[in-house]
């Protein structure tokens, strides 16, 4: 299911952060490896985002997927 929301908080240092549901809900983990944008564009907080969610090892869900909306 595509899914879009806007990135609640990021660690540039770990490369981590969360996404607030458009749709509401819980916040949603992720991992910028997981965000395909331009070289020059920078995650930030406020980050309109479209992903996906699927379960991680610990049935968890994560976003994946990720692009610039």
């Amino acid at each position: 299911m595509d899914l879009f929301g806007n990135i609640q908080t990021f660690n540039p240092l770990t490369g981590t952060g969360f996404i607030r549901p458009a749709q509401g809900g819980a916040m949603i983990p992720f991992n910028q490896i997981e965000l395909k944008r331009p070289r020059d564009a920078e995650v930030r907080e406020g980050s309109r985002v479209h992903y996906k969610t699927e379960e991680d090892d610990l049935g968890e869900l994560v976003a994946v997927q990720m692009h610039l909306a």
